[in-house]
């Protein structure tokens, strides 16, 4: 039976099969996820590194919580720049700083962002 000859769910399910056995742009690569998962587990460890304030100041909070929401989206570089930033205003760790350098190392960050929170960054190494 030929692919013309098929109609209705036949021919769907058909072109659904054939659309899902080709490569996709959107599709990542298995080392491509495990590169990702390394580097939030990279910017997880700086978080939770980050001395937890009796009563944080505002900014401080909203960069977490943007943190948070950058990171649940898969922004990786966002997220970076944003815990970067809350480092900034609290006293942090060497821990802290290798964590986001080993994140940021992992992503290639430095040729792909040249904002000042990833030079205040940088200045910590």
């Amino acid at each position: 039976m030929a692919n013309s000859a098929l109609t209705g769910p036949a021919q769907k399910a058909l072109q659904a099969a054939h659309f899902h056995a080709r490569p996709s742009k959107f599709r990542m690569s298995n080392d491509l996820q495990e590169n990702w998962k390394l580097i939030e587990t990279f910017l997880r460890n700086a978080r939770s590194d980050l001395p937890m304030q009796a009563s944080p100041s505002l900014e401080f909070s909203a960069l977490l919580t943007e943190f948070d929401k950058y990171l649940s989206h898969n922004e990786l570089g966002l997220a970076l720049e944003s815990i970067a930033a809350a480092g900034q205003l609290v006293e942090t760790g060497g821990r802290f700083w290798h964590s986001l350098h080993q994140a940021a190392r992992k992503w290639n960050f430095t040729s792909r962002h040249k904002s000042s929170s990833f030079d205040l960054f940088r200045l910590q190494l």
